[in-house]
């Protein structure tokens, strides 16, 4: 399966109008069900990711999908849909504007299109593998600030007093290092962001696979460089993740493993 721009056009589509989806919803007063592993869900994900499964079947309904509230529906195919919508779901409860809808394909665990929709500002991150990463159809690229003005985006794990440990230690040896860190609440945007210049890194552990399959190939497509803090791949199962333009990540790679 190739890859064309039409394509990434018709995803970044479908997460718009799953974005719409979710409008009908901001604002309002929102039932709230807790998970049991962690987080919760409201109508407006599951809304949302019906909406998207409905129309990723209608593009190829052979293609499986990995979605944040029904899980995988895998069978052999080295491609799959990876799907989160409602980024950002605790801002979005809680009337805080910062969430998005985040799409992704992959082929063998390696993201090949990705779009990242922003409903509020109205914001499409767009890119597909060569393709290059755009926002609104204006190519993006990563920002070249240096170290002590740089802003980084870094998230929490959603559980495990160890992980919190680990990531204090990492916010320590890097804030001394760059201007500041931020804790925004959606992830996918938080990689989008990055890949547009506006932040210049971003590093976390303990996240999902949904939270980062789009922003990865944006972010790769943009210029920037994504592994773990062992500088390996991102795979699905990835115990850290780290994202920035050249220089700067090595300058990351390396506080974070001091």
């Amino acid at each position: 399966m190739k890859i064309e721009q039409s394509l990434a056009v018709h995803v970044g589509d479908i997460s718009k109008r799953a974005g719409a989806v979710l409008m009908d919803y901001w604002g309002k007063p929102l039932t709230v069900n807790y998970k049991k592993d962690a987080g919760f869900v409201t109508v407006a994900d599951l809304e949302s990711e019906a909406f998207i499964i409905e129309e990723l079947r209608k593009v190829d309904s052979t293609i499986p999908f990995w979605a944040e509230e029904r899980g995988i529906s895998r069978n052999n195919s080295d491609w799959y849909w990876v799907i989160d919508p409602l980024d950002g779901t605790t801002n979005f409860a809680h009337h805080i504007p910062y969430f998005g809808v985040s799409i992704a394909l992959t082929y063998k665990n390696e993201p090949q299109l990705g779009a990242i929709y922003d409903p509020l500002l109205e914001e499409l991150f767009l890119a597909y593998k060569g393709g290059g990463a755009a926002l609104n159809g204006k190519q993006l690229g990563v920002s070249s600030r240096p170290l002590k003005k740089c802003s980084l985006a870094v998230s929490l794990p959603y559980t495990s007093s160890d992980d919190f440990a680990a990531d204090f230690k990492s916010f320590q040896l890097v804030l001394s290092n760059v201007d500041d860190l931020r804790i925004m609440g959606a992830t996918a945007l938080d990689l989008a962001y990055v890949a547009a210049g506006r932040f210049d890194g971003t590093f976390f552990r303990g996240l999902q696979w949904w939270d980062v399959a789009a922003g990865i190939i944006i972010l790769q497509e943009a210029g920037a460089i994504v592994s773990d803090f062992e500088g390996k791949t991102i795979l699905p199962s990835y115990q850290s993740f780290l994202a920035a333009e050249p220089s700067l990540y090595d300058t990351l790679l390396k506080l974070l493993n001091l």
